[in-house]
């Protein structure tokens, strides 16, 4: 008798100590979504307004605003519009003018052209 009291007490505790434990692991990783959910939603909001200033400087309000301003005060703020100008009709014509609207660097200058 005292042996069966003995299994099944101990078969409590361990069901209550692995009941605990699964409890916890539970807690824990709850708040481990939680912590992932809320770095991903601050990583969203953060990509948002980094696409709707890139939206706000690539449209062409902005664009022409930039171009007035450079227009009108072009002794004070020169240096921030580029103008693409055609090339003088009496430049050499094996060569010829790159420019390129993607890169941010001014490459076109190192490019040398090699005739067939």
């Amino acid at each position: 008798m005292k042996g069966r009291i003995v299994v099944l007490l101990l078969i409590l505790l361990l069901f209550t100590y692995l009941d605990f434990t699964n409890k916890r692991k539970i807690l824990v990783y709850t708040q481990t979504i939680d912590q992932i959910e809320k770095s991903i939603n601050a990583t969203k909001n953060i990509n948002t307004e980094l696409m709707v200033e890139y939206d706000d400087l690539c449209s062409p309000d902005n664009i022409s605003n930039l171009v007035s301003v450079e227009l009108q005060h072009s002794d004070q703020d020169r240096g921030r519009v580029v103008y693409v100008q055609e090339p003088d009709e009496k430049t050499e014509t094996s060569s010829y003018c790159i420019v390129d609207l993607i890169s941010t660097k001014a490459e076109a200058s190192q490019v040398q052209v090699i005739p067939d």
